[in-house]
């Protein structure tokens, strides 16, 4: 009997060897890009838009033009401001048909913002290249260990004249989807 379980022993261990074994993937946490074409009057869940001196509405006007893709966002004069309910790490948008100077503010989760100010945009090729593109990301930045982590809690948009805001999307990471590592220690006497 001892004789065939070392064979049986053999065997196995030979086989193991032989054929490869792959490891299984450790479970990765869920990124999540959300795009907010501004297609009916809702927003897409995780995104507030408050502020202005006039409530921002889905203009479906002039589709295509100042660089928008569709239906946009307009925005008339005052600040705007978009916040998130998640802890984004990137966003990126534009806003066009800006008649004179203006400003966007990022706010971040390490209570620091930071400021661009812009200038009028030029009406050149019949308005179809009046806009700026945004864009803001701590990718990089939240993968270096040495880091602490950033993420971009909110924007402001501050203007004079109406104008149009699209193309906005936001990343960030579905916390639910984070693997968890559970360790457990039996005690014996």
């Amino acid at each position: 009997m001892l004789h065939k379980f070392n064979t049986f022993a053999r065997i196995l261990i030979v086989i193991l060897l032989v054929v490869p074994v792959y490891p299984i993937e450790p479970a990765l946490a869920v990124e999540v890009t959300v795009n907010e074409d501004f297609s009916d009057s809702t927003y897409q869940a995780g995104l507030t838009i408050s502020g202005g001196n006039q409530a921002a509405y889905i203009y479906t006007n002039e589709q295509g033009r100042y660089g928008t893709t569709g239906p946009s966002l307009a925005i008339t004069s005052g600040t705007y401001l978009f916040e998130f309910s998640e802890d984004v790490y990137e966003i990126g948008f534009l806003v066009g048909a800006v008649n004179n100077s203006y400003s966007v503010k990022y706010y971040y989760s390490d209570s620091t913002d930071e400021t661009l100010n812009k200038n009028a945009q030029s009406w050149g090729n019949d308005g179809n290249d009046m806009y700026d593109d945004f864009y803001k990301s701590f990718t990089d930045y939240n993968n270096d260990e040495a880091n602490t982590d950033k993420f971009i809690t909110k924007f402001e948009v501050t203007l004079t004249d109406i104008s149009v805001l699209d193309t906005l999307y936001w990343q960030y990471i579905d916390e639910s989807t984070i693997p968890t590592t559970t360790t457990t220690t039996t005690t014996t006497t």
